[in-house]
C-alpha cells in the first residue's frame, strides 16, 4: 500500500467517505464501483464545471477542505521520467478516485523530464535545469511513458464505473516560452527547447492521449500572465509565438492565466479569441496585483470575487484558483496568493469569497 494510500485509511466508513480499496492497494487493478451516495450522484461528470482550484497536496485534510469549498476541478502537475515520477503518478490516479467521488474533476499538467529520451537541451542542460519541460528524442518512447502515466488513471476511473472524458484533462506542458523565441533562462523557464519541438511534442501527446480515449481532452501549454502583459506592450516575438501556438497547436482547450490587473482581462481574453473559438480555462488566476495594490486579507476576498467574474464574463469557461495554501516555495510575489493560512491552515477571507461565489454561481 502506499503512504498516499495509507494516509486515507483512517477516513470515516461509507455512507460519509467512500474510498475504492482496490485502487487503493495497487492502482491500475480491477476495482468495485463506489456505493457512496455522493459518488453516484457524480457518476455523470464533476459537481462544477467552471470553478476549480491549482496547486493541491493529496492529503485528507485537503480533500476534505476541497469539498467545503465546492470547486469542481483542480490541477495537478506530474514531472514526467523524473525520479519518483512513478510513484507520483500512481498517488495522482489514487487521488483522481478519490476526488471524483467527491465530484471533482482533474487537470493534469505533464512536463517532459526524462533524461534517457531528451532531443536537445540547447545552451540548458538537464542537470542545471531544476524545473521545466524537454523535447524527447523518441517520439515513440515519449508517448509511451505518457500512455502509461495517465492510463493508471483512466484505469481507475473506468473500474468505477465513470468515462475518464469527463473527469480528466491532460495538458501538455506550461507556460511555454520557447528558446528561439526568447533567451533561455534555467531558472525560470518552463519550457528547453524552440517553438517546433514544443508544436511536436504537443502533437505527440494529442495523439497518445487519444490513443487511450478519444473523449479525454488534450490542453496547450498555458499562456503566461507574463506574456499577456509582454504582448500588452508591443513584444511582437512573443506575440507572433502565443498567436502560432493558438492556430498551429492540437489541442481541445487553450489555457490562460490572469495575474495582474483585473481591467486588462477583457482585453487578453480579446486577444485570445482573434485565433481560437474553442474552450479556454485559465488555471492560474489571482490577486491582488502586487504591483499596484498593497497585499491584505480583505483585498485579496473582494480581488477574488472581482477577477473571477471578470474573467467568466470575458469568456473563460473554466477557472482555477492558484492556489489552495500559501506557498513559500514559488517567487515572493506570488507566496500569499493561496486561500489557506500556512501551517494554521486558516481560512482566510478569500476562501469564503470563493465559496460564496460557488453556491450563488447557479450552476
Amino acid at each position: 500500500m502506499t503512504a498516499f494510500a495509507n494516509l486515507f485509511r483512517h477516513l470515516p466508513k461509507p455512507p460519509a467517505f467512500v474510498i475504492l480499496a482496490a485502487v487503493l492497494a495497487t492502482v491500475g487493478a480491477p476495482a468495485t464501483p463506489s456505493a457512496d451516495p455522493v459518488a453516484a450522484t457524480n457518476a455523470g461528470g464533476p459537481r462544477s464545471d467552471r470553478f476549480g482550484i491549482f496547486d493541491v497536496s493529496s492529503d485528507r485534510r485537503t480533500v476534505e477542505t476541497l469539498d467545503r469549498l465546492g470547486v469542481g476541478w483542480v490541477r495537478v502537475q506530474w514531472q514526467m521520467g523524473e525520479a519518483g515520477g512513478e510513484r507520483r503518478i500512481n498517488r495522482i490516479a489514487t487521488m483522481a478516485g478519490i476526488l471524483a467521488d467527491r465530484g471533482i474533476g482533474l487537470w493534469l499538467t505533464v512536463y517532459h523530464r526524462d533524461p534517457t529520451n531528451i532531443l536537445d537541451a540547447g545552451t540548458v542542460g538537464y542537470a542545471n535545469a531544476t524545473r521545466g519541460g524537454f523535447p524527447p528524442r523518441d517520439g515513440a518512447v515519449y508517448q509511451g511513458r505518457l500512455k502509461r502515466g495517465v492510463g493508471r488513471i483512466v484505469e481507475v476511473h473506468r473500474a468505477a464505473g465513470r468515462a475518464p472524458g469527463g473527469w480528466l484533462i491532460v495538458q501538455v506542458g506550461n507556460e511555454v516560452l520557447p528558446r528561439d523565441v526568447y533567451p533561455p533562462d534555467r531558472k525560470v523557464r518552463f519550457w528547453h527547447g524552440t517553438a517546433e519541438q514544443y508544436l511536436w511534442t504537443l502533437s505527440l501527446g494529442y495523439t497518445a492521449v487519444k490513443a487511450l480515449d478519444p473523449a479525454i481532452p488534450v490542453a496547450a501549454a498555458g499562456i503566461s500572465s507574463a506574456a499577456f502583459e509582454a504582448i500588452g506592450r508591443g513584444q511582437r516575438r512573443i506575440e507572433t509565438w502565443n498567436e502560432q501556438l493558438l492556430t498551429r497547436g492540437r489541442f481541445d482547450w487553450a489555457d490562460v492565466h490572469l495575474r495582474h490587473a483585473i481591467a486588462d482581462i477583457p482585453a487578453k481574453m480579446r486577444w485570445v479569441r482573434q485565433f481560437w473559438s474553442g474552450p479556454v480555462a485559465a488555471t492560474e488566476v489571482a490577486g491582488p496585483d502586487p504591483r499596484t495594490e498593497p497585499y491584505s486579507e480583505a483585498l485579496q476576498a473582494d480581488d477574488l470575487a472581482e477577477r473571477l467574474r471578470t474573467a467568466w464574463s470575458s469568456g473563460v469557461d473554466r477557472l482555477f484558483w492558484a492556489s489552495l495554501v500559501e506557498n513559500p516555495h514559488v517567487a515572493r510575489v506570488h507566496r500569499r496568493e493561496g486561500l489557506i493560512e500556512r501551517g494554521t491552515w486558516r481560512l482566510k477571507p478569500a476562501f469564503e469569497a470563493y465559496r460564496n461565489l460557488i453556491e450563488t454561481s447557479g450552476e
